[in-house]
């Protein structure tokens, strides 16, 4: 078979050349970046979505200084204005318990918002689902509004105010039945308002930092080392038991005696068998 040089190719007709191309420009990894400050607590919180923030809750009352029987996240769809409950007996929600509601809004709690979950709870212990808790408290990462958060600070002007949003008529009100309304009025009349209540995030975060949760949620800032110190030049009368007590075991592997009276032998000293440790000052 003859091959021409000048064309690069066999007799038989086939083209043996190599045919050389560019390589693909490399495609460039992400850019180094250095590891920023940590978010705190706080910030984070504020990115949780409403189902995480119910969970935080459900955490959150875990700290508390109560002997609950049992907490349960009970939110969701038809949670009749329970995102958290804690039960104080095996009763449940026929016995003793506090109410917990989270509220993840991009802004304040307004009264309006209260009213709305207010009035929940009168309408469904009307209805015979649970009896009153003895204790509402509002979560929110956002917290309250000023007007809001005065009138949880006052009781009575809570009440006067929720019983007025019943007579308004308004949303959500106007679909509740008269008679339902009347009922559910004559018991906020008679319920002390006292029960209803705020916790601001700083101390939700407090509280959260005792529980054995929070480690795992937002971890730790990384510990510093300890200082070391320079060992001392004389001994500490806490020591001297001690160093007594070492040449007693010393004075096993020693000919000379090892008492208080004679220098410490050191290391390469002659009178130390190469087999027994030494001590260092």
């Amino acid at each position: 078979m003859m091959v021409d040089a000048r064309k690069g190719a066999l007799s038989d007709g086939l083209d043996r050349r190599v045919i050389l191309s560019d390589l693909p420009e490399p495609v460039a990894g992400p850019p180094l970046t250095l590891a920023g400050p940590p978010v705190p607590p706080a910030q984070r919180i504020y990115f949780y979505p409403s189902d995480e923030w119910e969970e935080f809750i459900k955490e959150w009352v875990q700290g508390l200084d109560e002997d609950y029987f049992q907490v349960k996240r009970l939110g969701g769809p038809g949670d009749q204005g329970i995102d958290v409950a804690a039960f104080k007996s095996e009763l449940g929600l026929e016995g003793p318990w506090d109410c917990f509601q989270g509220k993840h809004y991009a802004r304040e709690l307004r009264p309006a918002d209260a009213w709305t979950e207010m009035l929940k709870v009168f309408l469904h212990v009307d209805a015979g689902d649970y009896v009153l808790p003895d204790a509402y408290l509002f979560l929110a990462p956002k917290g309250c509004g000023g007007t809001l958060n005065r009138l949880l600070s006052a009781p009575a002007k809570l009440r006067d105010a929720f019983l007025a949003a019943l007579d308004s008529g308004g949303s959500p009100m106007k679909d509740v039945e008269d008679d339902v309304l009347g009922r559910v009025r004559d018991r906020a009349k008679a319920t002390d308002f006292s029960m209803f209540r705020s916790v601001e995030l700083h101390e939700a975060l407090e509280t959260h930092a005792r529980t054995k949760f929070h480690l795992g949620r937002f971890g730790t800032p990384a510990l510093s080392r300890s200082t070391i110190d320079e060992p001392p030049e004389e001994l500490g009368t806490h020591e001297t038991n001690y160093v007594a007590e070492l040449r007693k075991v010393y004075s096993q592997g020693c000919e000379d005696d090892l008492s208080d009276s004679e220098p410490f032998p050191v290391a390469g000293d002659p009178q130390v068998r190469s087999d027994t440790p030494t001590a260092a000052r």
